[in-house]
């Protein structure tokens, strides 16, 4: 038997948690470090560094430890996502979060909600994300320019990319209606209004963003959805709203605050002619 590993000394929650599930792994296979670098092709001291929890390890090196002890590599592949968000959450913990999918109906919030979904997912280097996904499907420079707003990706080459991510299969859907809106919006001229994302998506989505306090995009979703006359989502907003004011699931000043907001954007859009009278 080896030496005692010196305790793992992390921030990172996510961090301790992957290097304690590694350490766990290659002691439940009886094998020793130098036993399991022959199991990979990577040396005993990489393999060390990759459970002390001074840094988040590459996750080709977590893939290969994970296989050498015969665990779950698609749970390596899991916990070491998980360390990597919470990682950037951390350094950028001002960072807006992105719409859901099934509120994504113009190209910029396709685009932030692929980008928010690049670093759930680990913020895989460009060109291993273009390995993962197979030849020719996911040029790393198509990733580039969508990380930086510039290009919206192809219908196949969303679907490589949830692949890569390992979005589970169910959401799929949810993602490629999100596409779909969005090149129909492309494809529209630009006097014509914008598909309306499902009415039932706004009584939802509003429920969790006054959940997580965030008012002010409350309020930005009421006003997208007037300026674009969706009058029936309007409708579920306002109807979410006051269910949210009857349980009493959000504080009460937050509530009055958010009526005083949206109240202010009702008045603008009446004195700039927006909608209809009476």
């Amino acid at each position: 038997m080896g030496r005692p590993e010196k305790p793992i000394l992390t921030l990172n929650s996510g961090l301790y948690a992957l290097a304690q599930w590694l350490r766990q792994q290659r002691s439940g296979a009886h094998l020793t470090y130098a036993a399991l670098a022959e199991n990979t092709i990577y040396t005993q001291t990489t393999l060390q560094r990759a459970t002390s929890g001074e840094r988040i390890p590459k996750l080709p090196v977590v893939e290969a430890y994970a296989r050498g002890c015969g665990a779950d590599v698609r749970e390596a592949r899991r916990m070491w996502r998980n360390a990597r968000w919470i990682e950037h959450r951390t350094l950028h913990p001002r960072s807006p979060a992105a719409p859901l999918p099934e509120l994504v109906t113009e190209p910029a919030e396709l685009l932030a909600a692929l980008r928010e979904l690049y670093y759930k997912s680990g913020a895989m280097p460009l060109d291993e994300i273009e390995g993962r996904a197979g030849i020719g499907r996911l040029p790393h420079t198509t990733v580039h320019r969508m990380l930086h707003g510039t290009a919206v990706l192809q219908r196949d080459q969303v679907r490589a990319f949830l692949e890569v991510c390992e979005v589970p299969g169910k959401e799929h859907e949810a993602w490629m209606k999100a596409w779909l809106r969005v090149w129909r919006h492309r494809k529209q001229d630009q006097h014509e209004r914008p598909l309306a994302p499902p009415v039932e998506n706004f009584d939802r989505v509003v429920r969790a963003l006054l959940s997580e306090d965030r008012t002010q995009r409350v309020v930005d979703l009421y006003h997208h959805a007037s300026e674009r006359g969706f009058d029936a989502a309007l409708d579920a907003a306002v109807v979410s709203i006051y269910r949210y004011k009857r349980d009493q699931i959000i504080h009460a000043d937050r509530m009055r605050a958010v009526e005083r907001l949206i109240r202010a954007h009702r008045t603008r859009d009446v004195v700039l002619g927006r909608t209809a009278a009476g």
